[in-house]
C-alpha cells in the first residue's frame, strides 16, 4: 500500500521547510532503511531520491541516464513545485557527473545532451524565461 504512494510522499518531503529536517529525516529513514526491503521495488518509480544520508547509497545504484530521464519527465509533466525540485536535482546531477557528460560528448553520445537542452529550452519558453525560483 505504501509503495503505491511513495513517489508522492518523497516529492512532498523534498519541499518541506529546512526547519523540519529532523522530522523529515525520520520519515525518510523509515521509508528507506526500516522498510527498505519491502519498498525497494518501488524505488525505480521515484522521479528522484532525496540527497540525504542513508539514501545516497540507494540512488547510487540508479544509472545516470535513467536519473536524467526521470528528472526530464518531471520537468515536462509535473506541477511547478516538482519542476523546481527537478531542475535543482538536474543541475546537481550534471555537476556531479561532469566527467561522464564530457566522455559521452567525446564519444558522440549526444542523445541525452540533446534531450536535456530541448526540455530546458521548452521549459524556458513555457515559463516566459523563468525556469527556476
Amino acid at each position: 500500500q505504501l509503495g503505491s504512494i511513495l513517489s508522492d510522499i518523497i516529492i512532498e518531503l523534498e519541499s518541506y521547510d529546512p526547519k523540519y529536517e529532523q522530522q523529515t529525516n525520520k520519515l525518510l529513514k523509515y521509508l528507506f532503511q526500516t522498510n527498505g526491503e519491502k519498498l525497494r521495488n518501488f524505488y525505480k518509480d521515484l522521479p528522484f531520491l532525496p540527497n540525504k544520508p542513508g539514501i545516497i547509497q540507494v540512488s547510487s545504484n540508479i544509472p545516470f541516464e535513467v536519473e536524467i530521464d526521470k528528472l526530464l519527465t518531471c520537468l515536462t509533466s509535473e506541477g511547478t513545485n516538482v519542476q523546481h525540485l527537478a531542475i535543482d536535482k538536474l543541475i546537481s546531477l550534471i555537476q556531479q557527473n561532469e566527467s561522464k557528460i564530457l566522455v559521452m560528448v567525446s564519444e558522440g553520445q549526444m542523445d541525452i545532451i540533446k534531450k536535456i537542452v530541448e526540455v530546458l529550452l521548452e521549459g524556458v519558453k513555457e515559463t516566459n524565461g523563468v525556469l527556476c525560483k
